[in-house]
């Protein structure tokens, strides 16, 4: 839980009231516009029930060909195995990407660091375009 308070006072008037949006659920965010998203943290404390509800919202959100990035607490590795016992959730690879193939993502990266840290780098399958559709080689009717 973020105390949003503690966290606009950190900037200026005008940036804290009319640039920092925080919102408390994903589905209030705008469906398919965003190119990539990440979240660092969350899943190396959640079991699956939750993670597949948030895959779920994220794959909507991502336009396609958008990337989501990762992390989670691995458990093929044994340094990872002993977070357990005190505050992570016990997830795996193979558990997280059976999730992330089941609501349709793309696996393009999985790494370990140091047999520590985990992440993966999943993909909406399409293809990432920009959705800018004004410019100076826009022309009209084209």
């Amino acid at each position: 839980v973020v105390d949003k308070d503690s966290v606009k006072d950190k900037f200026n008037t005008f940036f804290s009231e009319k640039r920092l949006l925080m919102y408390d659920d994903l589905d209030a965010l705008p469906q398919g516009q965003f190119g990539t998203i990440t979240n660092v943290l969350t899943y190396n404390f959640w079991p699956l029930d939750p993670i597949k509800d948030q895959l779920q919202k994220v794959i909507k959100l991502l336009r396609p060909g958008g990337y989501y990035i990762f992390t989670y607490n691995d458990c093929e590795y044994e340094p990872q195995i002993d977070f357990c016992n005190n505050f992570a959730s016990y997830n795996t690879f193979t558990m997280m990407s059976g999730l992330v193939k089941m609501y349709g993502f793309d696996i393009i990266d999985s790494r370990c660091m140091n047999d520590t840290h985990s992440w993966m780098i999943v993909k909406r399958p399409g293809e990432l375009k920009s959705i800018k559709s004004s410019g100076v080689f826009v022309q009209e009717g084209k």
